[in-house]
């Protein structure tokens, strides 16, 4: 076992690394889980970020070692979230939060919450999210952090930015066995949605087909690839403009988000 050993957060290195507002976590090889700031800066108990939300960056470090369960679980005031990476299977998963004024927040591995784990703790000011990026995006690309696994979903991205949306609801998407695309809610073909955040449901029936999700202009986010059969839950906010839906090689269907 490998326990998680960082080094302290220099004084006010919080603040200049968090303008961001992006937090990435790495899961390494073995049992190994370290967060740190977008500039690499690593986030331990003697941490203070400014409170606001952030995008909440998690890679998959750890290659195709998928032999060792692992569950990474952030929690604190406002803040209760954890994933297994669908077992491993996923390079990337991106969550928005947003972090209390003058409070801890903890985090560890739930497998084995006495080796892996840590805290840091929020100014008692929010810093401003103009000029913060989203830090949902394509898995194809090179992002530091990353294996750059071919054929890995993305979920629980904020593909909106860093604005936290009211919850609408659920989408039915269907990926049929020979590779038809479809998105619904209840019942009904989506044509229009108002911005906000949904839960795509996705039923993956196809060996050779996934279902990725895009707005115009913006990264692609895989929900499932070709190598996943299954269901699949994604909550992802949804900003507006054009959107479609497709899989990688596939003809797109368009969708449009409004104000």
């Amino acid at each position: 076992m490998v326990v998680v050993g960082l080094l302290a957060l220099a004084p006010g290195a919080g603040a200049r690394g968090a303008a961001g507002q992006s937090l990435f976590v790495n899961w390494l090889q073995g049992v190994t889980i370290n967060v740190t700031l977008p500039d690499g800066t690593p986030v331990t108990a003697g941490s203070v970020i400014p409170a606001g939300t952030y995008s909440v960056v998690i890679y998959n470090n750890f290659r195709d070692d998928e032999s060792i369960a692992r569950m990474f679980h952030l929690s604190g005031p406002g803040v209760n979230v954890q994933t297994d990476l669908n077992q491993g299977e996923m390079v990337q998963e991106t969550w928005a939060v947003t972090f209390q004024p003058s409070s801890t927040y903890s985090w560890d591995d739930d497998y084995r919450p006495a080796q892996v784990a840590g805290s840091f703790r929020t100014s008692s000011t929010v810093a401003s999210s103009s000029g913060g990026g989203t830090a949902g995006g394509s898995t194809g690309g090179s992002t530091p952090g990353t294996t750059g696994k071919p054929g890995a979903t993305t979920s629980n991205a904020d593909v909106a930015g860093t604005a936290v949306l009211p919850f609408r609801g659920a989408l039915d998407a269907i990926v049929t066995s020979k590779g038809k695309l479809t998105l619904s809610r209840q019942g009904k073909k989506v044509a229009f949605l108002k911005r906000g955040r949904y839960t795509f449901s996705v039923d993956d029936e196809s060996k050779a087909s996934g279902f990725t999700l895009q707005v115009f202009h913006g990264s692609a986010v895989k929900i499932t690839t070709g190598a996943f059969v299954g269901s699949h839950d994604v909550t992802l906010t949804l900003k507006p403009g054009r959107w479609f839906f497709f899989t990688p090689g596939g003809v797109k269907s368009q969708f449009f988000v409004t104000s």
